[in-house]
């Protein structure tokens, strides 16, 4: 499926969301089932599923992932860990009470310490999680935005470098934990996309579509520590080789589900382009 992230969309009824799926050619979304939002998981009653299957049915879509990109499951109060925890949870049941059987989030991180250091809480929360989805056919997919704020440097999510991904799975090896990949963040990261989509290849479980420009005159200017040398752009618009990224998931033969993920409720009405650029590369 060729679906979109509906995050932004959060003023929309599902019945207007699908409705704008059908007319512009997706063939699924993201539910974006985020704690406190309209789509709260807890708000999923029987009826509910229903009635979003009955939705689904009548335009035509499907789900690529339920996902909550609010949660952080390492954070280092114990309370509201506990509390994101058992939402993962629910997440998860969801998922697998409406057959979509994958999870999307970020894997957290306790700002304050380094990545390595947040392996040991890693370990503790994802173990239970991963055997709770596992026994349910759930699987899980961390995305690969650091979530940095700037001044100083704090990242909330440790998932997005080869050297985080290789110490997550060392510590758990669940072969049901693995990467949603996003298009966009290894631009600006300065990572090689195709490479990492070689090297993970069995761990790429879902993968968001979403271009990336770096504006060359003001990383001179700013350095890599500035703001405003890189922008998220319609796929096509930006610097990604789509050509290079969709001929190297053809190598590994990949057969999950694409997500646009664009940013800003006004980017909604540049869907329709995007998608016809990514269908005559398909």
């Amino acid at each position: 499926m060729i679906g979109f992230v509906i995050s932004a969309l959060f003023e929309w009824d599902l019945a207007r969301i699908l409705h704008f799926a059908e007319e512009t050619g997706f063939d699924g979304i993201v539910l974006n089932a985020h704690r406190n939002s309209p789509l709260d998981a807890r708000t999923f009653d029987r009826a509910r599923q229903e009635t979003l299957r009955a939705l689904l049915e009548q335009h035509g879509c499907g789900i690529t992932a339920v996902a909550d990109m609010s949660l952080n499951l390492l954070h280092p109060d114990d309370g509201q860990r506990a509390e994101m925890v058992a939402y993962t949870r629910q997440l998860i049941d969801l998922s697998a009470a409406l057959g979509v059987n994958l999870v999307t989030m970020f894997a957290g991180r306790d700002p304050e310490k380094s990545v390595e250091d947040n392996i040991p809480r890693f370990r503790e929360v994802f173990t239970s999680l991963a055997d709770y989805a596992g026994e349910r056919g759930v699987r899980i997919a961390f995305e690969n935005c650091p979530l940095f704020e700037y001044f100083p440097y704090r990242g909330r999510n440790i998932a997005y470098t080869p050297v985080a991904w290789d110490l997550m799975f060392d510590a758990v090896p669940a072969a049901n934990l693995g990467i949603e990949l996003d298009t966009a963040h290894p631009v600006w990261l300065m990572q090689d996309l195709e490479q990492l989509v070689r090297e993970y290849a069995p761990r790429i479980f879902h993968v968001h579509l979403k271009d990336c420009h770096v504006d060359r005159a003001r990383l001179h200017t700013v350095s890599i520590y500035g703001d405003g040398w890189w922008s998220y752009e319609t796929p096509g618009d930006g610097d990604i080789d789509w050509h290079r990224f969709f001929a190297a998931l053809r190598a590994i033969r990949y057969n999950g589900d694409l997500t646009f993920d664009l940013k800003g409720s006004t980017r909604i009405t540049e869907l329709p382009r995007g998608l016809a650029f990514v269908r005559s590369l398909l």
